[in-house]
């Protein structure tokens, strides 16, 4: 007898994963989705935990704004260079979403990737994670 692996198993083996980080929302998720109306729940829940974390990220802000915390980011960027670059990602996420990707894929996957472009990949990688980044945007 075959068994055949499903096409979702990845998906769901992900979110799994990610449940494991937060056990606790996983059983209250769980709970409310056993009872006979979760939506009006669900929202509930949802609006309580943006009330949260935007009430906790204000006063963070608010009462870190004349510390030297927010002072050390020395090297920021300009506001239209973070527009700009915020821009060419939606442009990217747009091409990736309507599938306009695709002729390049296939060029890519008939093609075997040669050594050096696998180690150039790597180089370039391993000097991104040692060298210290500029945040994108800046509070001071």
């Amino acid at each position: 007898m075959r068994f055949a692996i499903s096409s979702e198993l990845p998906g769901v083996a992900g979110l799994a994963l990610l449940a494991m980080l937060n056990p606790s929302l996983m059983a209250a998720t769980t709970a409310m989705l056993l009872l006979p109306n979760p939506k009006s729940l669900m929202l509930g829940y949802l609006l309580g935990a943006y009330a949260t974390s935007i009430t906790v990220g204000l006063v963070l802000v608010f009462s870190l704004k004349g510390s030297t915390f927010a002072s050390t980011a020395k090297h920021t960027i300009s506001p239209t260079e973070d527009i700009a670059l915020g821009a060419i990602m939606l442009l990217v996420g747009l091409v990736l979403a309507t599938g306009r990707d695709a002729p390049l894929r296939e060029r890519r996957q008939r093609r075997k990737p040669a050594l050096g472009a696998i180690l150039s990949v790597k180089g370039i990688v391993g000097v991104w994670r040692t060298t210290p980044h500029a945040p994108i945007s800046g509070m001071a």
